[in-house]
């Protein structure tokens, strides 16, 4: 029978690796907010151009939360803003799996 854990052990558990997988979140929104503002001037659909510019640059936020925003200027001098930011996280425990021993090993 599988072990049972109670709610505060698991919190705990969830906790653990929300912050062992999140503790990346800065470094790679600042790799993806540089890289935005290198990308290409876009032609849209109806001919119209858009440009990324900077808005915010990567910051966390008082509540722990990582998030910066860009700009697109449209060739009609009209701006749009976006704001980006980590919205979820997930464990694999792939590696870990991988590392037990399978099946149990016989005694003699």
């Amino acid at each position: 029978m599988a072990k049972r854990l109670n709610a505060a052990k698991f919190q705990e558990l969830v906790d653990a690796s929300r912050s062992e997988v999140t503790r990346y979140s800065g470094e790679v929104l600042a790799e993806l907010y540089q890289g935005m503002l290198k990308l290409p001037e876009m032609k849209l659909a109806d001919g119209t151009t858009a440009k990324v510019e900077a808005y915010y640059p990567p910051q966390m936020d008082e509540e722990g939360q990582h998030h910066c925003g860009i700009d697109i200027r449209l060739s009609s001098g009209d701006l749009l803003e976006f704001t980006v930011r980590n919205t979820g996280w997930e464990k694999s425990f792939v590696k870990q799996h991988e590392q037990k021993p399978h099946g149990r090993r016989q005694g003699r």
